[in-house]
């Protein structure tokens, strides 16, 4: 377009034709940036260390980019993703962290100056036996023609009636077990089950 051409060099514009008086993007409403770099790449690195459980629709709101390319910095450079936090039966303070390194240590000590030690530890564990458990769904499948219809089965619960199963045993099998009917747990009772129970059990073993 000659016409266009000779207005632009000349200088001279009308109401429909505007020149353009710098080479920079003018701010404009619409989607956010999706550029990354290196300032944007920390700032989001910043924000997520103060917030573990930041979302990434408020860090896109703070950082001014898009959501994508808040999951790309997540993603790509940071490496990193959003999980839900692990059940535990419970949290241990640091008092209880530290004793239980200085038991694995002093463990672990004697494992490596006695090659026999291990062979004499005896540990335990308790665990409710119901008396019946539901059938699974893999076990209650079946094979069935295509024309037959599914097969069906009422909801079961778990049974009422439980025992606690109270067992201990070592490098060579099981020492003793006992089954109690109430909820008594013997690992954390007294030391009169393990004085009167338990040791004759051990004394017998080795």
């Amino acid at each position: 377009m000659p016409w266009a051409s000779h207005k632009l060099r000349s200088g001279t514009t009308d109401s429909k034709m505007a020149v353009p008086t710098s080479v920079e993007s003018d701010a404009r409403s619409g989607r956010p940036s999706t550029r990354r770099n290196y300032e944007l790449i920390e700032q989001v690195r910043t924000l997520v260390m103060q917030d573990r459980r930041v979302t990434v629709r408020e860090l896109a709101e703070g950082t001014g980019i898009s959501t994508g390319s808040v999951h790309s910095i997540f993603t790509d450079d940071l490496a990193m993703r959003r999980v839900p936090a692990k059940f535990v039966p419970k949290l241990l303070t640091i008092e209880q962290k530290q004793l239980r390194l200085e038991v694995s240590q002093d463990m672990l000590d004697y494992a490596n100056s006695d090659p026999e030690f291990l062979n004499i530890v005896t540990t335990g564990d308790e665990s409710w036996v119901y008396g019946y458990d539901p059938e699974t769904k893999a076990q209650s499948t079946q094979w069935k023609h295509s024309t037959f219809p599914r097969p069906k089965k009422a909801r079961q619960v778990r049974s009422n009636v439980k025992v606690l199963l109270t067992i201990y045993f070592y490098c060579r099998g099981v020492v003793h077990h006992k089954f109690t009917s109430v909820s008594f747990s013997l690992l954390s009772s007294s030391s009169v089950f393990l004085i009167s129970c338990l040791l004759p059990t051990l004394l017998s073993s080795f």
